[in-house]
């Protein structure tokens, strides 16, 4: 399994709360050793086939596209943005 972030992922990683980054860093180590970790929630996204998100602390979630092994992480926010952009 590869695991890699996009230029605006990363943009959008710097600008959170240090405390919110500490939690994505144990998300990212928990989906490294387990995808399907009970703590990330893994969920695929309705309005995107090979879009899942995961959860990165209580109110923040991240959100990947898989492609076989392969995933790309593109978005990280609030719940509240992750309800705006991708609608259920």
């Amino acid at each position: 399994m590869t695991s890699r972030g996009t230029a605006e992922f990363w943009q959008q990683y710097h600008a959170l709360p240090a405390e919110v980054r500490a939690a994505a860093r144990e998300a990212y180590r928990k989906f490294a050793l387990n995808p399907a970790h009970p703590g990330l929630q893994l969920e695929r996204l309705l309005c995107d086939s090979r879009a899942w998100s995961v959860r990165v602390s209580r109110n923040y979630r991240a959100v990947a596209r898989r492609y076989g092994d392969d995933w790309l992480w593109f978005w990280v926010g609030t719940h509240d943005q992750f309800d705006r952009r991708f609608p259920r």
